[in-house]
């Protein structure tokens, strides 16, 4: 039986899953040698922000932050339904049975 923890399987998992995530995964890893034993005293939220700020380029954060988009646009509970005569028939069985 192996003695690896849960953590140390889905590290495995993640190197081997394709590049992207090989590469994401050494992203991480280096991260967490630059904070040394500091490291484990960060909470959560602490560890995404710092690795958030190690893979992301502080420009493209930027682009992002100031472009803003249209986050804040209230959107319609119901999605639009597309409008193209395709030659099909919809039968609706209005009576229930």
């Amino acid at each position: 039986m192996s003695t690896k923890s849960l953590s140390a399987i889905a590290e495995d998992y993640f190197n081997n899953l394709n590049p992207l995530a090989r590469r994401i995964a050494d992203d991480v890893e280096s991260t967490k040698e630059a904070y040394e034993g500091l490291w484990n005293t960060l909470s959560l939220k602490e560890k995404n922000q710092a690795i958030d700020e190690t893979i992301i380029q502080p420009e493209v954060a930027l682009k992002y932050a100031l472009d803003g988009g249209d986050l804040g646009k209230d959107f319609p509970s119901w999605y639009p339904r597309l409008r193209i005569q395709t030659g099909l028939r919809h039968v609706i069985d209005e009576t229930g049975q």
